[in-house]
Parts: C-alpha cells; structure tokens; sequence
C-alpha cells in the first residue's frame, strides 16, 4: 500500500506541474499580446489567430501528456497490486526423508518460492552438515588433531552467540555483528532439514525458507 500511495502522490504533482506550465504558456501568451504595439486591424487578425492556434496546440499536447502520465500510473499501480498480492501467497511442499537436495530444490523452484537452484543446494548442504561427523573426518584424515577443541568452538557459537559476534566486530574480522548473526545458527550442531508438510511463502528470502527447512 505504501508503494501505491507513493506513485499516486507523484502521479498528482507531476500531473499538477503540467497545469501550471499549461497556466504559464496561456499567461506569457496573453501577455505577449497585451503588450504588442497596435497594428493594422489586418496584421492583428492575423497575429491573434496564430496566437490562439499555438495556445490550442499547447493545450492539446499538455493534455496528451497529462493522458499518457494517467495510463502508466495505472500501469503501475496493477504491476504493485499484483506483486503484493504474490507476495502474500502461500504454497504447501510435502518434504520427505528420501528427497535429495536436488529434488528438493526442484520443489521449491517449480512451486516459486524462489528461482535460483545453486543457492537452495548451498543452503541445504549448510543445514543438513552434520558438525561432529564432519569433524572426526578431518582428525580422521588429518587435517585436524583434536575433535574436542572443534566441539567446544561449536558449543560455544551457541551458548556465546553474542559475546563472539561482539568480538568479532570489534577486531574488524566482520562489518556487521547483526548480518553475521543472521548466520550463526546454521552452526548449531542439532540442525537438519526436517520432513513434513511446510507452508513456504511464494518468492521467499534463503532465511524464510530454512527457518521453514529445519522447523
């Protein structure tokens, strides 16, 4: 509604700038002729008809305008009506235990919840790695040494959520504490995609979809 008043109210001060040009060109015209010297009654005819001409043509073309300025606020404002009414549709996926990532993806983009697979795969493989497992692999192949250490970092992400961000923040290793935030709980250590039926909103953000993946 917000963006429909906004195009209502310039469609109104455009609409009204051109009346007051169309005032002006009547007036300078007027004007023009008011202070002409007196010619013969022949020239005048002549000089008055042109006159009224050109106010006519301007008339005209200010009105044209005025017209054309309507149809694009109305072609606006049922391109608005239309994407807040899309906004607001609600669709119900079925999530199953033996879908893969790619189906799932397909799901999600066939019923529009959002167009661009690469990143519903990301997300699904973000959410659904398991942190634990993970780690025994790379002390395993000996990337890391010490699984305790990797489990206390992933504890504390989630009982110091905000103490970490903080820290971070202030030694210039991220911008935005908040932002970041937004994140974080991707690397709690209980988070998979979990089955059922999910009401997913039509043209979700990544963060609508996996607060729905994981509820």
């Amino acid at each position: 509604m917000k963006s429909k008043n906004f195009f209502s109210y310039i469609m109104g001060f455009t609409m009204g700038a051109l009346v007051i040009l169309m005032s002006l060109g009547l007036s300078s015209s007027l004007e023009l002729q008011i202070n002409k010297p007196l010619a013969l009654n022949k020239n005048s005819q002549e000089v008055e008809t042109i006159s009224i001409e050109q106010e006519d043509n301007l008339v005209k073309d200010l009105q044209e305008k005025i017209n054309s300025l309507e149809t694009e606020n109305k072609s606006l404002l049922a391109k608005i009506e239309k994407n807040e009414s899309e906004s607001e549709e609600t669709v119900e996926i079925e999530i199953k235990d033996e879908m893969t990532y790619s189906k799932i993806a397909d799901s999600l983009i066939e019923h529009e919840i959002y167009s661009h697979k690469n990143d519903l795969l990301m997300l699904l493989e973000l959410i659904n790695y398991d942190k634990l497992k993970g780690a025994e692999s790379m002390r395993n192949n000996g990337i890391i040494y010490n699984v305790n250490t990797h489990k206390e970092l992933l504890n504390n992400l989630e009982t110091h959520n905000t103490k970490i961000l903080e820290g971070l923040k202030k030694d210039g290793i991220i911008q935005s504490a908040e932002d970041f935030g937004k994140l974080t709980y991707l690397f709690r250590k209980d988070i998979k995609t979990n089955p059922g039926i999910k009401e997913f909103r039509k043209n979700s953000s990544l963060r609508e979809i996996a607060d729905k993946l994981i509820e």
